[in-house]
């Protein structure tokens, strides 16, 4: 799938929070991992194919490089409050 039609799905997806991930295993062909939240315990436990895995940390690793640009503000204060 493209962003584009990942992003146009998504608003029909519940939306979840999480500190981290944890406990990496490779079994049978995938990657399995659990999301997190601190004080809270797990709340997702995630089956990824290994080849989707693989794209997934270079895109993570590419955005989380990014320098911010001016498209995204970041909230200044009460100066935006309305």
């Amino acid at each position: 799938m493209t962003d584009e039609e990942l992003l146009n799905q998504a608003p029909h997806l519940p939306t979840m929070y999480f500190d981290g991930f944890g406990a990496y295993r490779k079994v049978n062909g995938v990657l399995r991992c659990i999301g997190y939240v601190l004080h809270g315990g797990p709340n997702l436990n995630l089956i990824i194919s290994l080849a989707g895995a693989d794209m997934a940390q270079l895109e993570t690793r590419r955005v989380l490089s990014e320098e911010p640009t001016k498209a995204i503000h970041i909230w200044d204060g009460t100066e935006l409050a309305h």
